[in-house]
């Protein structure tokens, strides 16, 4: 004999961390003040995230010319106000009086020199210079005075992010697949079709059926986080967010 369904309704808040001193609002834990019992699916009801986080951050702002790092300041951009920002960093660590052109044609950047330059694409643990690929620059260039990009720039900022909790995400029978096994603790899967400043909702009905009763008590640290697509956790710089969860018992 099968018993009553009941839902329990939970709401995630970053604010309510359990240590808000030293986990930040993207990446934390919480855990909830009674036991729950005999829970066989979980729903991710909605969810509202402030897109607040930089496209270019200190994960991806480095570029490699001429085997020097450049670091660009952190920050949102489009394609041609990254350009001074460029110039200003090149010049500053090689001084070579450089000129970078954007064709809204090709959608690619060209960047050139009074002396040969040479952009090295993220090649880790080799090289690390993340930025080169945002910005079209996919293999090592060769050495020449005028280097134009191997594709179009991307600095738009990422597809999708995702939910992650390793704790939640155990007993879960119906994972989101992914052709990296490593990304099977996310809970939710979103696309991002918002722009800097806009709040990012997101609503779903489909619920995570558990392959057991899974239980859940006080006592239980639940992590949480916020990743890119790029696994990278996103710094939401200092903005709090929220998600309404139901817990389905029987």
């Amino acid at each position: 004999m099968s018993r009553i369904k009941e839902r329990i309704q939970v709401v995630i808040n970053s604010r309510n961390r359990l240590n808000p001193d030293t986990d930040s609002s993207s990446n934390f834990t919480w855990s909830y003040n009674e036991i729950i019992n005999r829970i066989t699916e979980i729903r991710l009801d909605s969810i509202q995230i402030p897109f607040m986080w930089y496209i270019i951050n200190n994960t991806n702002n480095t570029l490699v010319v001429n085997g020097n790092d450049i670091v660009v300041s952190e920050g949102n951009y489009t394609a041609t106000t990254i350009i001074p920002e460029l110039i200003n960093k090149i010049d500053a660590v090689i001084g070579n009086n450089t000129t970078i052109t954007f064709s809204s044609i090709t959608g690619k950047l060209t960047i050139s020199g009074d002396n040969p330059i040479q952009i090295f694409a993220d090649n880790p643990p080799t090289t690390n210079s993340p930025l080169a690929s945002l910005l079209g620059f996919l293999e090592n260039s060769s050495s020449a005075l005028s280097i134009t990009g191997d594709s179009t720039i991307n600095i738009s900022g990422p597809n999708y992010i995702r939910i992650v909790s390793d704790f939640l995400t155990k007993p879960i029978n119906n994972k989101t697949i992914f052709s990296d096994d490593s990304l099977q603790n996310s809970l939710l899967v979103i696309p991002v079709h918002s722009s800097f400043g806009d709040i990012i909702t997101h609503e779903s009905d489909l619920p995570l059926r558990l392959s057991y009763k899974f239980t859940i008590r006080p006592s239980d640290i639940i992590d949480i986080k916020l990743i890119d697509e790029f696994n990278n956790i996103i710094d939401l710089n200092g903005q709090e967010w929220a998600a309404q969860m139901t817990f389905i018992t029987e």
